[in-house]
């Protein structure tokens, strides 16, 4: 955020994004406009949201790898603040979150926590939206590029979805939104042609698999509308998540040298 970026930044603009590139005739115009933004900038956030390369090493656990948010095993785990950025900016945003990493020899276990004042885990209505998160892995050391990697680059994403917890007990339908609904929001469809109509599952969509074992899924992509999930998770994936006091905790699991 120094001045001089600023500034470049005002006058190319920001393609992908609503901020178009800006002329001035007199170019002591920008340098005044940048130290305005400057001067808007409060002391310790580029610090905070700035996106930098960590090195995280992970620790060996004594005892039982954890594989949920509760564990105390945990505290054997150094945190690490990562900083993320919305792809549209918007006031509320998560500024980033603590990674947690533990391995037992065999398997990693990889913890998200971030703070949420809300908790959103519906997914049946059209307007709703759940939370949810993700990782990107890559075995290369130089990473592709982070939207989905490119051709000849693949990325390995395993997810989560706030929404996929309430599944466990059984995948739910639109009456277990909304309880009013009349019985017959198929139409007049025999029970045993309802499937017919359930479209997204006949395909095999994930979003509307007719059973979930996780709430999650691993997927695979070598660009953007190559992203597809994997017909078998790897050995010993897992994940889980937990919200308690406005704050979300997502652990991820899975063999460190899946067969």
């Amino acid at each position: 955020s120094a001045r001089a970026d600023i500034v470049t930044r005002l006058r190319a603009g920001m393609s992908g994004s609503p901020m178009p590139a800006m002329g001035f005739e007199n170019p002591a115009e920008a340098w005044a406009v940048a130290a305005t933004v400057e001067s808007m900038v409060e002391p310790g956030v580029q610090e905070r949201v700035a996106q930098t390369r960590h090195t995280i090493r992970v620790r060996r656990v004594k005892g039982d790898l954890p594989r949920a948010a509760t564990s105390e095993s945990w505290s054997q785990a150094e945190p690490a603040w990562l900083a993320v950025a919305p792809l549209w900016w918007r006031d509320d945003r998560i500024e980033g979150f603590v990674l947690r990493a533990l391995h037992d020899g065999s398997a990693i276990a990889l913890r998200l926590s971030w703070e949420d004042a809300t908790k959103d885990d519906e997914i049946l209505g059209q307007q709703t939206f759940p939370d949810s998160a993700a990782l990107e892995l890559t075995a290369e050391a130089d990473p592709p590029l982070f939207t989905m990697g490119a051709k000849g680059e693949p990325v390995n994403i395993w997810q989560w979805k706030a929404a996929w917890e309430l599944d466990l007990a059984g995948v739910r339908d639109i009456d277990a939104w909304r309880p009013a609904t009349p019985p017959d929001f198929y139409g007049f469809v025999s029970s045993g042609d309802e499937a017919m109509y359930l479209t997204g599952r006949a395909v095999g969509n994930a979003q509307s698999a007719g059973e979930r074992a996780i709430p999650g899924a691993v997927l695979v992509a070598e660009g953007f509308g190559t992203l597809a999930p994997l017909a078998l998770p790897p050995q010993g994936f897992g994940v889980s998540g937990v919200w308690t006091d406005g704050f979300w905790d997502v652990v991820f699991t899975r063999a460190m040298r899946p067969r």
